[in-house]
């Protein structure tokens, strides 16, 4: 399990996401990290004796099996800092939800993958050379009541345009711009996406902030899942398959519609943007996090009497159908125990580790456009699975030396990992040497 502020478990977020030069990307803690999570010492004791396996053995080609097993190790430690970020970045958007006031907004974005043209009947030289129709798509959410509520924003854009920071920038304050405009009690707005380059770029943060519309924004994990924009397209896709399986085309922005000057310049430098996840935008600053909730954060000032010229969409064909939030009701979870496993439902979630389950499909879909799970240990632990990949090892009989491993229980002591063992690693730039240039 990964937890906050447990004594005796070494995966403590805010001591592994904590940076050791920046002060203000640095968490500390009530104690002292002098003990060790047993199910990762484990892993650890694995690594070593099976580098200590492949030393010994006497076969040819050693070079490539050390090779290997360095890449599979890396691969391997790598994933476990990338479960530490994914979890801590998603409690985040778990945060804004359960904390989210009637004159608050969650907009989720996400530009859908480009659309193809299809007709009904198509003949092979009409799918050739097809372009694809761009289209963007934001998920707002509001709670209301206590009832958590979502309304969706479609952008299908009539021309080919350049999915950049301007063209991204005027969609989302599009976004802004219509809440407020149909619900005036809308107060703050809170924006959370994934870290494409049209999102997380100077050019687009430095808009958002000088609008003065938007109240934070906060970026997910890399690759961490589907969120609500990418099942809402898949749910417009199909309805699109429908309409043409009933004889119609679809060609066009319009045919496809169903709900819905740029100047080069930075006036607050953001240095490393990429690793910044989490942005609070406030009168006359931006405050910025590396991970949500880890540090103080730091403070970067806005420039003094600057203006900037917010970009705008010409909005060619409106939508015409009065769209508000609907309800997204309030579904009524079970949750698989050891004690009463019968109690599951029928519709289960598929992410890794969720043990809720739901009695219907539409309280699973609703499950997941908040993407809200509860994660438990596994009823395997870790140590257990190692303990029998070792008794497969042994019984190879590849030595005579068996692989040993330590007890599987707490292991007192120093800490072996250091403070931001879970960030990302930054990669380096190597120029070719001169030996490889005369290659």
């Amino acid at each position: 399990m990964i937890e906050k502020r447990e004594v005796k478990a070494l995966i403590n977020r805010k001591y592994a996401l904590s940076s050791q030069d920046q002060d203000h990307f640095q968490s500390c803690c009530d104690h002292d990290h002098d003990h060790v999570c047993e199910h990762c010492e484990q892993i650890s004791e694995l690594l070593h004796a099976i580098s200590k396996l492949v030393n010994e053995c006497q076969v040819p080609d050693k070079d490539i099996y050390l090779y290997k097993f360095s890449q599979a190790k890396e691969k391997i430690l790598n994933w476990k800092c990338y479960i530490i970020r994914s979890r801590n970045q998603g409690a985040a958007k778990s945060d804004l939800l359960d904390s989210l006031e009637e004159s608050e907004v969650v907009i989720v974005l996400d530009w859908a993958m480009k659309y193809l043209p299809r007709r009904y009947r198509e003949d092979q030289s009409n799918w050739y050379a097809k372009r694809g129709i761009s289209w963007h798509i934001g998920v707002a959410f509001r709670r209301i009541g206590g009832n958590l509520q979502s309304l969706t924003f479609v952008h299908i854009f009539h021309s080919q345009i350049s999915q950049d920071s301007v063209t991204t920038t005027s969609v989302i304050l599009d976004i802004v711009e219509d809440l407020n405009t149909k619900y005036e009690d809308i107060s703050k707005v809170h924006l959370w996406s994934d870290n494409a380059g049209c999102y997380k770029c100077t050019d687009t943060i430095n808009a958002i902030a000088m609008s003065g519309k938007i109240a934070a924004y906060n970026f997910c994990e890399a690759q961490d899942g589907k969120g609500a924009c990418d099942r809402t397209a898949a749910t417009l896709k199909a309805g699109i398959r429908r309409h043409i399986n009933e004889g119609n085309d679809v060609t066009s922005a319009s045919q496809m519609k169903k709900t819905a000057v740029k100047e080069k310049s930075c006036p607050i430098i953001i240095p490393a943007i990429s690793s910044l996840n989490n942005f609070l935008f406030l009168d006359e600053r931006i405050k910025v996090w590396r991970h949500f909730n880890i540090g103080e954060g730091k403070l970067l000032p806005k420039p003094s009497n600057y203006s900037v010229n917010l970009p705008q969409l010409n909005i060619i064909n409106d939508c015409s159908i009065g769209v508000d939030f609907h309800s997204l009701g309030r579904p009524n979870p079970k949750v698989e125990t050891a004690v009463d496993p019968v109690l599951s439902g029928i519709f289960t979630c598929e992410t890794d580790g969720c043990v809720q389950s739901f009695n219907t499909h539409r309280e699973l879909e609703e499950h997941h456009l908040v993407d809200k799970c509860v994660i438990t240990a596994e009823k395997h632990p870790k140590f257990q699975k190692v303990e029998l990949y070792v008794e497969k090892l042994n019984t190879a009989q590849i030595t005579q030396r068996d692989v040993e491993l330590a007890p599987a229980n707490v292991i007192e002591g120093q800490n072996r990992q250091t403070m931001g063992w879970a960030l990302k690693a930054t990669r380096l730039n190597k120029r070719f040497s001169e030996k490889q240039k005369n290659i």
